[in-house]
């Protein structure tokens, strides 16, 4: 259980944990790959150690020192693979290794991730000649699985892979199964998802040392929740430094903008992956509807939106994200039932939510929850929302609880300390 009492962000200069989905990503693909790779800046959190875990089963070579780790790459040992595999809370790791060879290997998970369908990924392996054998329920963890011999990989699949799917885990699963398999294909889909594997692969591909250096830029989904706190405040003006600015994951700056946020970006490198500086002010919002085309590229600041839908006037719609309700948790439920006991009038979609807020010239001391007493909030064991409940306490006058704090160490361990000013360690 933890305390969130009323608070402002300072105002002042922050940077964020390295990227956690590249952090994944970076060191899969680099253990593909006869090279040896030094990767700066991994993100720190109990996710990407999953992955370093799951590599130590296949025998790879690495060192790691604080958040730096050197892969000594081996695409032999990524085949023919017969072992336990236990991803945790991760759904990228289990993702990127389905991509591997699997004479037959066992994935297992927690209570999180074995809740959480891998349909999609399955159904495409399967189509692919992959056999799996489910202990539990169809698509759901723990579950065994076999890889098709190469010859039959290369028979069965099209020149060009429609990608029914918005989801870049999925995409990613892909590519990481045709540089094992050194398959010659292209992958066609309707709505572009953010591209780091892609971006990785290309920096892999066209490096002739065989020594590389590839630093990993701040996580875009964890500064969100700075940026959100900044434009809840009520005069903050924040500088987020090295901060990942990849265009298939800054959809949520446009959306602020479209909202009448002061946020603006410069980018200071572009490739491999686009970095810089991310500037934002304290505003006043007007309310938005989502363009379902959006969600792909911005569903991790879902829970960020549902708080500045909180203090805009008018009223913002979300639909077509029902993807949310498969991710760490049902976070479309989790925002609407822990949203409503702070007062919040809030409609539930099947794949979003509606919320009607102000009146144009509403002064900021009615633009408050009303929390109750001793009210405790459920942070459904979800990193994402955790930290989203945590910002409620910029718009309360009362103190109130989390059921659980420690599952923000997934993808960013001092968020605390940076938003709040205090760690918790529990």
């Amino acid at each position: 259980m933890i305390e969130i009492k009323p608070f402002q962000l300072k105002s002042g200069t922050y940077t964020v944990p390295g990227d956690k989905s590249l952090s994944h990503r970076a060191l899969l693909l680099s253990a593909l790959f006869s090279k040896t790779m030094h990767i700066k800046n991994l993100n720190p959190g109990e996710d990407v150690l999953t992955t370093l875990d799951c590599l130590k089963k296949l025998e790879i070579s690495f060192e790691k020192r604080n958040n730096e780790v050197k892969i000594f790459g081996d695409l032999q040992k990524c085949k023919n693979i017969e072992e336990r595999f236990d991803c945790r809370n991760s759904g990228t790791t289990l993702s990127l290794f389905l991509g591997l060879h699997h004479k037959k290997s066992y994935f297992i998970g927690d209570e999180s991730l074995s809740s959480r369908s891998f349909k999609p990924q399955c159904e495409i392996l399967e189509s692919l000649g992959s056999q799996f054998e489910f202990v539990k329920e169809k698509y759901y963890l723990p579950f065994y699985m076999k890889s098709p011999k190469n010859l039959l990989f290369k028979a069965s699949i099209p020149s060009c892979y429609n990608l029914k799917s918005d989801s870049a885990q999925v995409k990613s699963m892909l590519l990481v199964l045709k540089e094992v398999y050194g398959a010659s294909f292209s992958i066609r889909y309707k709505i572009k998802t953010r591209d780091h594997t892609e971006r990785f692969l290309n920096f892999l591909n066209t490096q002739d040392n065989n020594s590389l250096i590839f630093k990993i830029p701040g996580d875009f989904s964890s500064a969100a929740f700075l940026i959100t706190a900044c434009l809840l405040s009520h005069s903050s003006e924040i500088k987020i430094e090295n901060v990942g600015l990849n265009p298939t994951r800054t959809l949520f700056l446009a959306l602020i903008k479209e909202m009448g946020g002061d946020v603006r970006f410069i980018v200071e490198q572009e490739e491999p992956e686009p970095w810089g500086s991310i500037y934002v002010k304290a505003s006043k919002l007007k309310g938005v509807h989502v363009n379902k085309d959006w969600i792909p590229r911005m569903i991790d600041e879902i829970p960020c939106l549902a708080l500045l839908a909180l203090v805009a006037e008018g009223e913002t719609v979300v639909r077509g994200a029902e993807r949310l309700r498969n991710k760490e948790s049902d976070r479309i439920k989790a925002i609407c039932e822990n949203f409503k006991k702070c007062g919040v009038h809030i409609e539930e979609y099947q794949g979003g939510f509606r919320i009607k807020n102000f009146r144009k010239n509403t002064p900021p001391s009615q633009k408050q929850i009303r929390v109750k007493e001793n009210t405790v909030l459920t942070g459904y064991e979800d990193h994402r929302i955790i930290m989203m409940l945590s910002l409620l306490g910029m718009l309360s006058q009362r103190s109130f609880f989390i059921d659980e704090g420690r599952f923000v160490k997934v993808s960013y361990p001092q968020y605390f300390e940076d938003i709040l000013g205090y760690d918790y360690n529990h």
